[in-house]
């Protein structure tokens, strides 16, 4: 075989290889590091004690990176927290300044008020005292609508009284507001309740088995609403134990209406 050598200026060299600056002697050294740092060998002949400088300064590169980014981060959340300091300042001096001019208009206006025989802090605590007893007055129109959804499906029901009446609640008494303090106030209603009385009339081929079914459906009519309390005072029939219900020989007084009693009660505010 036959070698044929080529020699090439260190100009040329550094172009083929793609190094920027072009070395001004004759030595190679930086040309050979290049070529090293652009296609390093995959044998490593140096050993880990000669390269001990070296992966100190990887470590020190990685270290110095995550400070940057850590740092730039941190650059970025204070400069948010300031903006929204700096939002919330202005909001506040906003509102001081619009209270304040509410209030101005507020004094502005309670001067043009007659004067009244008593303190505000009086007159606040009898508005309070009103809304209480204001929020507290019953009226049986709910009672009402929910005994009338009941009966739409028992048509053999009849009524024949209401009783409604307000629950006094059992709390203590409290003073009344302004002139002398042993004045105690009754407490309010917490409750209502309405006693019904009515009667079922079937017709004379009823039994008693029937009029109790018809009184049951009703029954649970009411109490499908989780707000009433139904209570039974009065059934149509004296259910006792040991006593049989007999729907083929009934006897004459069996076959009228029936009359019952129910107590509904509901908690104001419910």
């Amino acid at each position: 075989e036959t070698l044929s050598f080529a020699i090439l200026d260190v100009e040329t060299c550094a172009q083929r290889c793609g190094l920027a600056t072009v070395p001004t002697d004759s030595r190679c050294e930086r040309l050979f590091l290049h070529l090293l740092a652009s296609d390093p060998p995959r044998s490593q002949f140096a050993s880990d004690r000669q390269r001990h400088g070296y992966h100190l300064w990887l470590v020190r590169s990685a270290l110095q990176g995550v400070g940057t980014v850590a740092l730039a981060a941190c650059l970025l959340w204070s400069g948010k927290q300031f903006f929204d300091a700096y939002q919330v300042r202005q909001e506040v001096d906003l509102l001081v300044s619009e209270t304040a001019l509410a209030r101005q208009r507020y004094e502005e206006i309670v001067r043009t008020f007659p004067p009244i025989p008593t303190s505000n802090d009086n007159l606040r605590r009898v508005i309070d005292r009103y809304v209480e007893l204001e929020r507290a007055t019953g009226s049986p129109d709910y009672l009402w609508r929910e005994l009338g959804r009941a009966l739409r499906g028992v048509p053999a029901i009849e009524l024949e009284g209401l009783d409604w009446k307000l629950t006094p609640a059992a709390s203590a008494p409290r003073p009344l507001v302004g002139g002398d303090s042993k004045g105690k106030a009754p407490p309010g209603p917490d409750g209502e309740t309405i006693i019904v009385r009515g009667s079922i009339r079937l017709g004379d081929e009823s039994n008693p088995r029937q009029v109790l079914a018809v009184f049951n459906r009703f029954l649970e009519a009411l109490r499908r609403n989780p707000q009433l309390d139904v209570e039974v005072l009065q059934q149509p029939f004296d259910v006792e134990s040991g006593k049989a219900l007999k729907g083929g020989d009934a006897a004459a007084e069996d076959r009228q209406p029936r009359a019952f009693r129910l107590q509904l009660r509901r908690v104001l505010g419910a």
